[in-house]
């Protein structure tokens, strides 16, 4: 809380708490022997919180104890087996248990109320985004652009820059039938066979016909849950059942006189979806439509320049002109407003120029003003000749009468109007409903088809109301909503399979995924920069490893040989599993905004799994190379490990792979889970787990968690740190009380605290194994990136499932 409150950044927030954890290792006692820490470091024990605690579990289990030692050994010799010695040798005081219990309540409190304060004193920093003047995408390795290949936004705003080709023919989509329906699977009957996996049912959409006409603005409204979206996200190609859901439809779409697929649809239409949070905070608005455009007319044949100069084009037609070089922001950095979001989000699925526009609600969120220029963008497509649809839940009434048509669904997915907004006023004043004056029909109307819950009566009154109006429109559809192609459309369908034939008949240009080597390129250059504008991230990639190997040379630095330094060693070499914390912080600071905004052009089929996976482990690795070197600099030189090649590279190895398969490990959750809160609980229970196990703390472990442990990269990075630092030319001295009877010390040399603890193991193996364990976990999170994206086709509605007989049941 304390770490939120000083910044809500979450990679400096991280960093705040990592270095905090780091220290207060530290300065408890347990790693590092609090009566060895330098003088100028031992005052932090003071202030740190866990070495109270660990003061008080050490007196508590040492206070009047005595080991198993042989009287005749000799009462030198007997002394380190008493709890005495240990506790004093570990810089703790016997019966101390009322005073540290009290100080650790203390900074408990203390620090809600510091939290509490700093939240209070200290709001959000909401900083405003320097605009970028020379906001130019790099292309080396594309065709050279020159000076004549720019285009002046003095010329741009009366050139027809747009090359569209051959226009084709308008597209009128027509819906016939549409059904859509939900199997939830439950997680109680993962295990059985068939439909009895499937515990919950659900009819979404039910026989929608609808007719939606090019050079008009078509809207679908209806209350909640009337499946707006569903029906968009159906006719849009959208989607597709997962291992938990499974979804099944049935009905057809047409284009004009054709019947088409969901391939031919997602290949010529493009989607808005509702969220524009997706968008990349650090880039300008013109980067962000370059870069979508690098990649999505990347198959086109234009030159640098063309691709310029057609976002130029819709920078200008979306009245994105005076913020081109302005960040998008986020919820810390103002960059442009919720509205110019919006505009550049269509400009995106503008780029494509394509001939059927879907939109989710564009107009939630925003104020009226900002709506209605959102709306005036939308009407200035349909007069090209597009076929824009999009859903919206209550539009204003000057909004209203904009729509060149609506579809009105009820509760259930049932279709109770399609037509003109003037038609659905004669239509409901036919009825029995009309519309009061100085009243918004759209507000009307939807009162008029929703459910009123307040009471049973109502309810009842309301459903019988609801029932009426959707028969009603069953019975006179045909003559209210005219199919203009049924006639021409005849006995003998027309289905276009084919996505060539398709552009060839409406003359729109086609999506296709980028070229790998495009793919990887573009993202190279688009992540590089996001990473390098937004200094969170880069102080964080760059400092949490540098910051951990500072705070241990301040605490260890430097090591001596007497019998106290092995403890000291021990911990060193323990401290290098907590590197695994770091790498799925690191994760979890810059790979959340890239995640999302790759989805998004996932689905959008603009590049694939590969280019991005590739691309984000090119920017990660120079990081985690440089910081795992300046780490193990700070291990040998100042600690005071051995000097030598052995050692130092050893080191690195150690913390590279520990680092990298925490980055691994934090991309696996945060692919599986959503939600970065709860990923971080679940990677932090799994990091602690697996740094408890690396060897040094839980050494006596069952056959189960041996096994387990051979997967953990802490459990490899500690051993062969071990076996390069505790070797046979270490030697330690020892006083009277740590030597055996003969003379010699308990722990003479570095092997012999090996074969204690047993340490000892084949390096050779150790690389090998911990090499491929690396290896697999970065595999495993591509696999499940790739998992996460499966598209499972989406089954039929009445034969495969047979929902459509519980469609009654269900409404």
């Amino acid at each position: 809380m304390l770490a939120a409150s000083l910044s809500r950044d979450v990679s400096i927030a991280s960093l705040i708490c990592n270095l905090n954890f780091t220290f207060q290792s530290m300065a408890n006692g347990y790693f590092v022997n609090a009566v060895q820490m330098p003088v100028y470091v031992r005052w932090c024990k003071y202030v740190a919180y866990l070495w109270y605690s660990f003061g008080f579990l050490i007196s508590n289990q040492f206070t009047d104890f005595m080991g198993d030692c042989d009287p005749n050994t000799g009462v030198d010799q007997c002394a380190a087996y008493s709890g005495t010695y240990i506790i004093e040798s570990l810089g703790f005081w016997r019966n101390w248990v009322a005073l540290p219990l009290c100080v650790v309540l203390a900074f408990a409190i203390g620090t809600y109320i510091v939290a509490g304060v700093v939240l209070k004193l200290k709001p959000v920093d909401m900083t405003l985004a320097k605009e970028v003047k020379t906001a130019k995408v790099n292309s080396a390795d594309e065709d050279e652009h020159n000076e004549e290949g720019h285009v002046e936004l003095a010329e741009a705003d009366n050139a027809n820059i747009i090359d569209r080709g051959n226009d084709g023919k308008p597209v009128d989509l027509i819906l016939k039938d549409l059904c859509l329906g939900v199997d939830i699977k439950s997680p109680l009957n993962f295990f059985k066979k068939g439909e009895k996996q499937y515990s919950f049912h659900k009819v979404i959409l039910n026989e929608v016909n609808a007719v939606f006409s090019s050079g008009k603005l078509n809207a679908i409204m209806g209350p909640s849950g009337s499946g707006k979206s569903s029906l968009l996200n159906l006719i849009s190609g959208r989607v597709s059942s997962s291992l938990m859901t499974r979804y099944s439809s049935s009905g057809k779409v047409y284009f004009n006189e054709y019947a088409v697929t969901d391939k031919v649809i997602t290949s010529i239409c493009s989607y808005v979806s509702q969220d524009d949070d997706n968008l990349l905070s650090s880039i300008t608005v013109k980067e962000t439509l370059m870069f979508a455009a690098r990649l999505r007319l990347s198959r086109s044949g234009l030159s640098y320049s063309q691709i310029e100069n057609r976002v130029m084009s819709i920078i200008l037609k979306l009245g994105l002109r005076d913020c081109q070089n302005t960040l998008i922001g986020s919820e810390l950095v103002k960059g442009v407003s919720g509205g110019e979001k919006r505009r550049v989000s269509i400009g995106i699925q503008l780029l494509n120029d394509p001939k059927v526009l879907f939109l989710d609600e564009p107009t939630s969120g925003l104020d009226s003003f900002t709506a209605s220029s959102i709306l005036e963008i939308l009407e200035n497509l349909t007069k090209e000749g597009k076929t824009v649809i999009m859903t919206i839940h209550q539009p204003r009434f000057d909004l209203f009468n904009r729509f060149g048509s609506v579809l009105l669904l009820a509760k259930g997915g049932q279709v109770g109007f399609n037509g003109s907004p003037n038609e659905l006023v004669e239509y409901f004043d036919k009825l029995g409903y009309p519309v009061a004056k100085f009243t918004n029909a759209a507000d009307h109307v939807l009162d008029i088809i929703s459910y009123n819950m307040q009471n049973e009566y109502i309810e009842q009154q309301t459903r019988k109301r609801v029932k009426f109006l959707l028969d009603n429109w069953k019975e006179n559809e045909g003559s209210v909503n005219k199919d203009p192609f049924q006639e021409s459309r005849g006995a003998d369908e027309k289905c276009l399979n084919s996505i060539k034939e398709s552009v060839g008949i409406f003359g729109s240009s086609y999506k296709t995924r980028a070229s790998f080597y495009v793919g990887l390129r573009v993202l190279l250059q688009r992540q590089t920069l996001c990473l390098f504008r937004d200094l969170n991230i880069l102080i964080a990639r760059c400092t949490q490893v540098i910051g951990m190997g500072i705070i241990l040379s301040l605490f260890y630095a430097r090591l001596k040989h007497n019998y106290d330094s092995i403890q000291d060693r021990l911990g060193l070499v323990q401290q290098i599993a907590s590197l695994y914390f770091v790498g799925f912080l690191n994760n979890l600071s810059s790979f959340l905004p890239e995640r999302d905004y790759f989805y998004e052009e996932y689905f959008d089929e603009v590049v694939d799994i590969p280019s991005f996976f590739i691309a984000y482990l090119i920017i990660e690795l120079p990081f985690e190379i440089c910081s795992c070197l300046i780490y193990s600099i700070f291990l040998v030189f100042v600690i005071g490990l051995p000097m030598t090649a052995k050692v130092f590279f050893s080191i690195f190895y150690s913390a590279f792979i520990i680092v990298n398969a925490g980055e691994s490990l934090g991309m696996s959750f945060n692919i599986m889970v959503k939600h970065a809160g709860f990923a971080v609980n679940i990677i932090s229970l799994f990091a602690s787990v697996a740094t408890s196990m690396a060897g040094l703390i839980a050494m006596d472990l069952d056959g189960f968690l041996k096994a387990i442990n051979w997967i953990s990269p802490s459990h490899y990075g500690v051993y062969i740190t071990a076996n390069v630092v505790f070797t046979s030319d270490l030697h330690f001295t020892c006083g009277p009380s740590t030597q055996l009877a003969n003379g010699d010390c308990i722990f003479a040399t570095g092997q012999d605290v090996r074969d204690l603890y047993k340490l000892n193991a084949d390096l050779s193996k150790l690389f090998g194994l911990s090499a491929l364990i690396v290896v697999i976990d970065r595999v495993i999170s591509y696999l499940l990136l790739k998992f996460k994206l499966l598209r499972i086709s989406v089954g039929d509605f009445k034969d495969k499932i047979g929902l459509a007989n519980k469609s009654n049941k269900l409404n």
